[in-house]
């Protein structure tokens, strides 16, 4: 998926301008780095302690019953009904992308049924099988947050489609027989995503042919691969795309208690990564190694690293586990933009001020990764960097009108809606491209991260208008109702209702930028609760209940360093600024340095069609202002950087 770089236009932002949030811009934006590190914008996550290790020393452990529940999981029965901005964003990706797909671009099946006709379909690139199956785990876990009843006649007439495209064999790919799945393209990669979301499909509905379809796929893998057969590494790219299937067979297992397949997986992470040209990322992450020493590391190996969450709780395997962190924290450590985004020029640098492109997929992979991390850890940093990337790079990647996506989120400069691509898309398939059917995804994670449960109870991680339900083991119902037009403004109003009175724990989440956090509950003030952290609220809950929340929203800066020395980055709470010349009459070559030391953030109004979630100036002490909105958001009046000191 390389593309040609080069839609940075970073600026050196001065006085005043108005900005927007970055989510919904779709012009120039001047990204100010202020992902600040340290303080109160982000506690450093502590890293993994390095382990000598080599292969040898890595024996594949046996499985055992000692299996380990994740400390955090989605919340049982959760359901949710979302308003406001998001919820209207949410809706135009259905009504104009998912839901016209299947008929749009009928190549996304198509490509499948032709796969041994000729002329081959033209051009079918490496990665053609994956479509399908992003758009189908994309599509279904939207679903999951929105129950809505034109997405579901959709999906499920894609699944029964999809399935009817499978061979005999168990082939589900787009390549002819000369060359499928060791014929040097990506096609392992692409049945991993078509049983990924397949998968899905199953946990919500219960249809069997789906978990069959899998199953189908699963054995001919087995049959094609494992010791003594070919080698993985066919993708071109030391298996780091194809193996990452390793993660969809352990995920496989745990629903059939099939040993093949976890045995394949496990060939995978101990035999096959250590293959010459491979990843070596058991080996090397237990050794301690920084990610841009592994050999392998563009972004598609994070779905290999997810089969390490995976096996940890099946097996309660200790390396599994600190190999899996210290991944995660090392991505975090050295790739993770002002933006939420992670990775340049599709892979990880070591740095998070590399001007190569920001894909889509990879902050997709990354939320998917981060997503595992809370689960293991159950530390609320960690849903503090979900609601980031979420809100800023992953929701500005997506227009406005719901259509297509970007493929570059940069930190600084133009986001491209719809044009970087085109080289992708089969005929018939002017939607289909690697991001187009992949970047709606992030927005349905929020199902599987919104509302969790623990062993005490449930644990409120996502804030926004709407009504979020769980069940508890009691089978009582809980409904939390939020009223509030976070994360625009800071309040937060919390409304309980309950089947019963039950004593349970509600934790909710205190974001690290938060540094003054004011929580009261029936009209009575909490101790101030610390930041990057949950605060536990014990106590026997009924109908009638209010918990009342006031985030921090002081302005929180990321001064920039190397290539984007000079450079500043503007937050308020969890929104990345941005300039949009619509709200300026300067532009950006024009604009004169902010003092950010003294800077201010005012909310403002628009009369615009294209509505942004948030626009405000931005003031400096010496007068300078700055219209920005939310970065991806139409509506903050975003600044650039401050003079230098």
């Amino acid at each position: 998926m390389a593309q040609k770089e080069g839609y940075h236009t970073m600026r050196k932002v001065n006085v005043g301008l108005q900005v927007v949030a970055l989510i919904s811009s779709l012009f120039l934006t001047v990204y100010l780095l202020a992902l600040v590190r340290n303080g109160s914008v982000c506690v450093p996550f502590k890293t993994v302690a390095a382990r000598q290790s080599d292969a040898s020393s890595n024996p594949v452990p046996e499985i055992t019953t000692n299996s380990v529940d994740p400390v955090l999981q989605p919340a049982r029965g959760a359901q949710y009904a979302l308003q406001g901005y998001l919820h209207r964003r949410i809706q135009r990706v259905i009504e104009r992308f998912f839901t016209v797909v299947p008929e749009s671009s009928p190549a996304i099946l198509q490509v499948l049924r032709d796969r041994d006709r000729t002329p081959v379909r033209d051009p079918l690139v490496p990665w053609a099988g994956e479509f399908a199956g992003k758009y189908l785990t994309a599509a279904q876990l939207t679903w999951r947050l929105t129950h809505d009843e034109n997405l579901k006649k959709t999906i499920d007439t894609f699944v029964r489609d999809l399935i009817a495209c499978q061979d005999p064999d168990g082939y589900l790919g787009p390549f002819p027989k000369s060359s499928r799945l060791t014929g040097g393209n990506w096609d392992v990669w692409g049945h991993y995503h078509c049983m990924l979301g397949l998968m899905l499909y199953y946990e919500d509905t219960g249809f069997e042919p789906a978990l069959e379809t899998c199953k189908k796929a699963a054995d001919l893998l087995c049959k094609t691969f494992g010791p003594g057969g070919p080698t993985l590494t066919c993708d071109g790219s030391g298996g780091e795309m194809n193996m990452a299937v390793c993660h969809a067979l352990v995920l496989l297992y745990k629903k059939t208690n099939i040993p093949r397949y976890l045995d394949l997986a496990k060939y995978i992470v101990h035999e096959a990564w250590n293959e010459e040209g491979a990843g070596h990322y058991l080996e090397y992450a237990l050794a301690g190694k920084p990610l841009t020493e592994i050999p392998r590391h563009r972004w598609e190996s994070i779905h290999d690293w997810q089969a390490l969450a995976e096996l940890y709780w099946l097996t309660a395997e200790e390396s599994y586990k600190q190999a899996f962190m210290h991944l995660w924290r090392e991505g975090l450590r050295g790739d993770r933009h002002n933006t939420g985004g992670v990775t340049s020029g599709e892979g990880f640098q070591g740095t998070p001020y590399h001007d190569g492109a920001i894909e889509t997929c990879c902050t997709v992979a990354w939320i998917a990764l981060s997503l595992d991390m809370l689960r293991m850890t159950g530390d609320s940093r960690v849903a503090d960097e979900i609601e980031w990337s979420t809100l800023n790079s992953a929701l500005g990647a997506i227009p406005y009108s719901g259509r297509v996506c970007a493929y570059n989120v940069p930190m600084d400069g133009t986001r491209t809606f719809g044009v970087e691509l085109p080289w992708q898309s089969p005929k018939a398939g002017p939607d289909l491209n690697c991001c187009s059917v992949n970047a709606n995804r992030a927005l349905g994670m929020i199902a599987q991260w919104a509302l969790m449960q623990d062993a005490d109870g449930l644990v409120l991680n996502f804030y926004g208008p709407g009504r979020y339900q769980a069940g508890l083991p009691s089978e009582n119902i809980v409904v939390l109702q939020q009223i509030t037009e976070y994360p625009v403004n800071a309040a937060v109003r919390i409304e309980v209702t309950t089947n019963a009175a039950e004593t349970f724990s509600l934790k909710l989440r205190i974001p690290s930028w938060s540094r003054k956090t004011t929580v009261r509950v029936d009209g009575e003030t909490l101790p101030p609760p610390c930041p990057g952290s949950y605060l536990n609220l014990r106590r026997t809950w009924k109908t009638g209940d209010v918990v009342e929340v006031t985030f921090d929203f002081t302005p929180r800066f990321w001064v920039g360093a190397e290539s984007h020395a000079g450079r500043v980055s503007v937050y308020r709470g969890p929104l990345l600024l941005a300039y949009d010349a619509r709200y300026n009459t300067l532009d950006p070559d024009d604009l004169p340095a902010l003092d950010y030391h003294t800077a201010t953030i005012e909310p403002a109004t628009w009369h615009e069609p294209i509505e942004p979630w948030f626009l405000a100036t931005v003031r400096d002490a010496a007068g300078n202002t700055y219209r920005c909105r939310r970065k991806y958001i139409y509506g903050v009046r975003l600044l650039e950087c401050g003079p230098k000191r």
